[in-house]
């Protein structure tokens, strides 16, 4: 019966070191095979264009912000154009779009990966704020939008009491 026992508790070591040398192996295999995997870098290479394109009702002027890869590989994108505001005498706020407000382009952050020659756009909401819009009250926004070293003008005349947004919408394709 001691006998037994022994043996029962060798076999079990035995499993135990095999199924540790198995894992160890796998991955020392996945480790060689990952660090020959080429990694994809951030769109660094692009075309950016767009800039104003409509103003809808209220004011609000929407802008877009195209970004195309001018690259030979596969590259990503993620998050949101950036803004540079211009010196600004008066505040403005600047944030994320939201879905309930700006549906798709006011989507989650994600990352989009293009290939040679693709493209992707984000949108840009430019709000006056609350004010009456006479010249007395407003002022002209000057800012730009863009990726990487690259960048559009977007503008429009918003009022100059601080209730002015700017409101960036994520990458889509």
């Amino acid at each position: 019966m001691r006998q037994d026992s022994n043996f029962g508790e060798m076999r079990r070591r035995l499993v135990s070191v095999a199924v540790l040398i198995g894992l160890v192996g796998a991955g020392a295999i996945y480790t060689a095979a990952a660090s020959g995997r080429q990694r994809i870098a951030t769109c660094s290479a692009v075309h950016v264009s767009g800039g104003n394109f409509n103003g809808p009702t209220g004011g609000t002027i929407v802008a877009a912000v195209q970004v195309q890869n001018l690259s030979n590989r596969d590259c990503l994108i993620n998050s949101r154009p950036w803004i540079r505001l211009g010196p600004v005498r008066h505040p403005v706020t600047v944030q994320d779009a939201t879905p309930a407000v700006f549906g798709r382009f006011g989507a989650p952050e994600r990352v989009l990966r293009l290939h040679p020659g693709q493209h992707t756009v984000a949108q840009v909401f430019i709000s006056p704020g609350s004010c009456s819009r006479g010249r007395n009250v407003v002022f002209g926004l000057r800012a730009r939008a863009g990726w990487a070293t690259r960048s559009v003008s977007i503008h429009n005349l918003v009022c100059d009491d601080g209730s002015a947004q700017i409101w960036v919408g994520s990458f889509q394709q």
